[in-house]
């Protein structure tokens, strides 16, 4: 095993005894409830996580940003949080998860969530940690800190998209959005990154509906997934809006409280109620995908 990897699961042991938040979330994740939820050949499925509703329900809206306490930085931590610092990233024990173990690499300092600058950096981390799947979501895409830089590390194999990629070397028709890129020369992958980014940027959408923040063209609406294999693997889920129409939703039997990420965009539906667990089908996760999804 990599040695960044002993270093950080050696954190995670050690968190778990603490008896914190992270504690009592992980010890809740073997009671989860989860179904298959297949789309065609992609094999989609939707979990039942109550203590994911913070990050669901996240108000991420500039003037909350600005009077509450950066849960990124040394003095918003939960307590009996622990920190590894790896050159400009401090790692943690995300204590919120979704998957055992769940990791957030964030910037040491204080910067917004915006990938360029960073992105050597995530192709980096997924040779630092061979076993993990690491995942970003952009600012107006799923992420809980918008003005703080970070990514999440799960280990490889819990996401359907990255799962059936390397299965069958090809995308699946469930996020119309997605784009795969892969080398073995992270030189070739950052060129090619970019040169995608800055295509999809004039590929500006209107939303679908009215709550949805307006789109604008530059390069934080996506999500990114990467890993290694061999190669360097990474797929960009272009978005338009960060909510579907049904979360905004006046009937309450319309209603269905899901906040997609890159965990949702690639084929892990996540939600906080058991109302939305059972009326969540397969048919409606798709359309939400693709009613998040720039769909040129």
């Amino acid at each position: 095993m990599a040695r960044l990897a002993v270093k950080i699961e050696s954190m995670y042991d050690h968190e778990l005894t603490l008896g914190g938040r992270a504690a009592f979330q992980y010890s809740l994740l073997p009671s989860i409830r989860r179904k298959e939820l297949p789309i065609g050949d992609f094999p989609a499925v939707l979990f039942f996580n109550p203590g994911r509703v913070h990050s669901v329900m996240a108000d991420v809206s500039d003037e909350t940003l600005a009077h509450r306490p950066c849960f990124l930085c040394p003095e918003g931590l939960e307590d009996k949080q622990q920190t590894f610092v790896y050159g400009n990233y401090a790692i943690r024990v995300n204590p919120f998860p979704i998957f055992a173990p769940h990791f957030t690499i964030s910037s040491i300092r204080h910067e917004p969530q915006q990938i360029r600058g960073h992105y050597d950096d995530m192709l980096r981390f997924t040779i630092e940690l061979p076993d993990y799947t690491i995942f970003y979501n952009g600012a107006r895409c799923g992420a809980s800190a918008p003005d703080h830089m970070h990514f999440q590390a799960v280990r490889t194999g819990n996401l359907p998209m990255q799962v059936y990629v390397d299965t069958y070397r090809r995308l699946p028709t469930f996020c119309p959005s997605a784009r795969w890129i892969h080398s073995t020369d992270p030189s070739e992958m950052n060129r090619r990154f970019f040169e995608l980014v800055d295509d999809f940027a004039h590929k500006v959408q209107p939303p679908t509906c009215p709550q949805a923040l307006p789109p604008r063209p530059d390069d934080a609406d996506f999500n990114i997934i990467s890993w290694y294999n061999g190669e360097y693997n990474t797929i960009v889920l272009f978005r338009r809006q960060s909510r579907p129409a049904c979360f905004f939703a006046e009937k309450a039997e319309d209603r269905i409280l899901i906040s997609p990420g890159a965990v949702e965009m690639c084929g892990v539906a996540i939600v906080s109620t058991e109302n939305d667990f059972v009326r969540l089908t397969a048919d409606k996760f798709q359309h939400i995908i693709t009613e998040v999804s720039v769909t040129v």
